[in-house]
This record gives C-alpha cells, structure tokens and sequence, in this order.
C-alpha cells in the first residue's frame, strides 16, 4: 500500500530529526519526489528504497513489512500503530 509505505518514509524522516530537503539530499533524490512519496501517490524506486532503508538500518523487505516497522523500529504500542496508520 502506497500511503503506509509513505507514512514509514515519513516516519524515518521524523525519527531522523531531517526536514524534506535534507532528507532527500542524503536518500540522493528531489523533494517532490519525497513529498509524492510521503503522501503515498507513488512509490520510490529500488535504489531509493534501498537508501532509505540503509538510512533507517533495517532491509527493504522490512521497510515495507508494517508489522516490523511499526513495533521495532518506532518501538509504538499497539494502540498507537491503529491511531497512526488509519
């Protein structure tokens, strides 16, 4: 789903303290392919994925695996991941 994975981006965007701009110069790509990915229009390539990833230490398979995401790497509870994802 293109908005959960948006709301991840956004979410290791946060966690990381960056604003757009400085988030898209260090995944290599602009900030309105970032604001389309964030808002869930589309979806970043492999090698952005990939970066993204990197940034965040985790694989892309678990980027893009909600259950993973929300209780390891935000380390959230169960309340908050149905309030942050609906």
């Amino acid at each position: 789903d293109k908005h959960k994975v948006g709301k991840r981006i956004q979410a290791i965007r946060f966690a990381k303290g960056m604003d757009q701009t400085q988030f898209s110069d260090i995944i290599h790509a602009t900030v309105s392919a970032l604001s389309n990915w964030e808002a869930g229009r589309n979806l970043p390539n492999k090698e952005r994925l990939k970066n993204i990833a990197d940034l965040a230490g985790i694989t892309v398979q678990k980027l893009l695996d909600v259950l993973f995401f929300f209780f390891n790497i935000l380390n959230i509870s169960l309340s908050s991941l149905f309030a942050y994802v609906v």
